[in-house]
């Protein structure tokens, strides 16, 4: 008896849940289901909210609901982008995003500019990634907004194939934008053993030089594929200084990598050192 009065009560909720549907008019329901998208995708309900996103353009097919309809592309691209999707499965919504936010929210165009930047880098096609990166620089630069132009700076000069004066230049502005003078560029740091053997030592050597009444500037920490594996090169505000390239003893092997992060470090402090009327200026790390 329980279970027919519970199938009843089900058949019940979904008869009110469809007289609802056939009262909305294809508007509302377009607006209830963009708001279920983003509010999905708030929550990381991503596939719910590609499922809404997708139903909401299927309605709206021929409408002239642009910001609706910009809403809709914009979840499925920026689920997409945070999967890594493939180029199948996304150009068609970047490309209606360009064509939308082109005559209605040009404001939003650096960010689509950025998701086809790094579409076209995991598609490894770096010739064409590079243009669309350097657009939404450019835009985010107009805007003023200089924490997403700093990003841009750092995904631009990781670029592949880019001349090593490019990147050392693209690394000034960064270091400028983020008060970091200082940058370490190692042929591997791509590995996290390297890293952060690197940044812990980097810590170490700031505690103790603080007790002594000497600040180290924050570093930027970086890998380099125009270097060999065992290479490294600190530059000062973008600029390699003399004497800072050079080969570290034991970088490859793991039972050296903790005195091979030493020996960087110490040319680190060293550089820091000698110019320290350059780095007066630099913010105290946090």
């Amino acid at each position: 008896m329980c279970r027919i009065l519970g199938r009843y009560s089900e058949a019940e909720a979904f008869e009110r849940h469809l007289e609802g549907m056939l009262a909305e008019t294809v508007p509302e329901r377009i607006d209830r289901l963009v708001t279920t998208a983003e509010l999905c995708r708030r929550d990381g309900r991503n596939s719910q909210a590609v499922m809404a996103a997708r139903e909401a353009l299927a309605l709206l097919s021929g409408s002239s609901a642009s910001r609706q309809e910009a809403r809709a592309h914009h979840v499925i691209v920026e689920i997409g982008d945070e999967s890594g999707a493939p180029a199948a499965e996304l150009e068609s919504h970047l490309t209606r995003l360009l064509q939308l936010y082109s005559t209605d929210q040009p404001e939003l165009i650096p960010v689509v500019e950025l998701w086809l930047g790094r579409l076209q880098l995991r598609e490894e096609l770096p010739g064409l990634a590079i243009g669309h990166l350097e657009r939404s620089l450019a835009g985010y630069v107009e805007q003023g907004n200089r924490s997403w132009a700093a990003y841009l700076h750092e995904v631009i000069s990781t670029v592949p194939g880019r001349p090593v004066a490019d990147r050392i230049r693209d690394l000034a502005t960064v270091a400028r934008r983020c008060g970091e003078p200082l940058q370490v560029l190692v042929g591997n740091l791509l590995d996290p053993d390297y890293g952060g053997l690197l940044l812990t030592e980097l810590e170490t050597r700031r505690a103790e030089l603080a007790t002594a009444g000497i600040t180290l500037p924050s570093v930027q920490t970086s890998d380099d594929a125009s270097l060999p594996p065992q290479r490294c090169r600190i530059c000062l505000w973008g600029e390699e200084v003399d004497h800072g390239e050079f080969d570290i003893p034991g970088w490859l092997a793991r039972w050296t990598r903790p005195a091979a992060a030493r020996t960087v470090v110490g040319a680190v402090v060293q550089v820091a050192t000698a110019h320290r009327d350059q780095l007066a200026a630099a913010p105290t790390p946090q």
